[in-house]
């Protein structure tokens, strides 16, 4: 953990930007790789939903989804939550691990998608 560190309940909510390449209007399906570490490092980027609003987490994204996911199901899936401030985005958080594509097929499949990308 990071001097940042945050205690999380198990029912705290994490907002995920989806970008639209991730999503397949065809089917209404995202796929897994929505779900990906930032190359090159194990950490995926989120919002945490105390500090911030949908609307928060999509500025400067309008054609993006959101979806969101509980520190419960990050830790099930041997996750970390680490709070990452940052100076434009107080409520950045990091879910750290590895994540192989059955991880990331969790990830989708049990994240509530509270708005889905506009087709690019």
């Amino acid at each position: 953990m990071n001097e940042n560190s945050q205690t999380f309940a198990a029912d705290d909510r994490f907002l995920r930007r989806i970008a639209p390449q991730y999503y397949n209007p065809n089917t209404g399906k995202v796929v897994s790789a929505a779900s990906q570490n930032t190359s090159g490092t194990n950490r995926m980027s989120v919002d945490w939903m105390r500090l911030c609003t949908i609307d928060d987490t999509l500025h400067g994204y309008p054609r993006f989804g959101v979806a969101s996911i509980s520190a419960e199901l990050c830790w099930s899936l041997n996750q970390e939550v680490e709070s990452f401030p940052l100076e434009e985005n107080p409520a950045h958080c990091d879910v750290v691990g590895d994540k192989p594509r059955p991880i990331r097929h969790k990830f989708r499949d049990m994240a509530e998608y509270l708005r889905y990308p506009s087709p690019e």
